[in-house]
């Protein structure tokens, strides 16, 4: 797997990214913290090293990397336009059953976390028992474990996210609180074929604290009668673009930046 290069005008045939799961583990195992006698220059120098470290493959920790994102589609035929939507999650709003061990996340942007859809996630069904409440009401409890990975947005202000109408970019248009919108211009013909294979990739670099880890417990109740031990996994992404394409074909469609003109992509193939 090579890095992905931000100036193409055409992705490859059955392009399908990065792998979040194997880029998650492997810049996990890169992880490095600050000795009780080591000065912050030294430490800093050993994190500044790092960038040169191969994460797998021809994947070095200063690559670029492109992941694909869950998506809905929708399609207008009255003026060709065809969108896509995803919105990133605000991880601090969680159900009030639910207890967390919340790290640091070395987001340093001042706004509430948010992460991007991720398309890892795996429940495992951990048994059951018999439960009951202080009127002795009983249930049976399901327990479940729940491991999902996550790109974690490092630089939600850059794209106008979770932001208010007035700080949001204004040539960012296609964001509105924390969806994301990438349009094109297609024929109904074209659109008919092609929208089952279109998918949305995050572009973006990262940089240490790479990965943070959240466990969470579910607390079981009469209404809600399941436990959960849960595990997110967010990689650290300091996202440059979101691409539109058809993941056949490798034809772009659409290129949103957070840079003033975000423009669709060229029709043509362009090497």
């Amino acid at each position: 797997m090579v890095p992905f290069d931000l100036n193409a005008k055409q992705l490859k045939p059955n392009y399908i990214g990065h792998d979040l799961v194997r880029l998650a583990d492997a810049f996990d195992n890169l992880k490095i913290s600050k000795g009780k006698f080591e000065t912050t220059a030294a430490y800093q120098g050993r994190i500044d090293a790092l960038g040169k470290k191969t994460v797998y493959g021809y994947l070095k920790v200063g690559s670029t990397f492109g992941c694909v994102l869950p998506r809905t589609l929708s399609y207008n035929a009255d003026n060709q336009r065809l969108n896509a939507v995803f919105t990133a999650t605000d991880i601090m709003l969680e159900s009030d059953r639910t207890s967390y061990d919340i790290p640091s996340l070395g987001v340093d942007d001042g706004l509430t976390y948010l992460a991007l859809p991720g398309n890892r996630e795996v429940n495992l069904k951990a048994g059951s028992y018999i439960g009951s409440n202080a009127f002795g009401a009983k249930t049976r409890v399901e327990r479940y474990t729940m491991l999902r990975y996550l790109l974690l947005l490092r630089n939600p202000s850059d794209w106008g996210l979770n932001m208010t109408n007035r700080s949001r970019p204004s040539y960012l248009p296609e964001v509105a609180g924390n969806t994301v919108k990438l349009g094109a211009t297609v024929p109904p013909p074209e659109a008919k074929k092609v929208m089952p294979r279109l998918q949305v990739l995050a572009i973006f670099s990262t940089a240490h604290p790479f990965v943070r880890t959240i466990k969470s417990f579910h607390t079981a109740t009469m209404d809600e009668p399941y436990e959960e031990n849960g595990r997110t996994v967010y990689l650290g992404a300091d996202v440059k673009a979101f691409w539109l394409y058809d993941s056949a074909t490798g034809k772009v469609y659409a290129k949103l930046t957070p840079d003033p003109e975000p423009t669709e992509a060229p029709e043509k193939d362009g090497g």
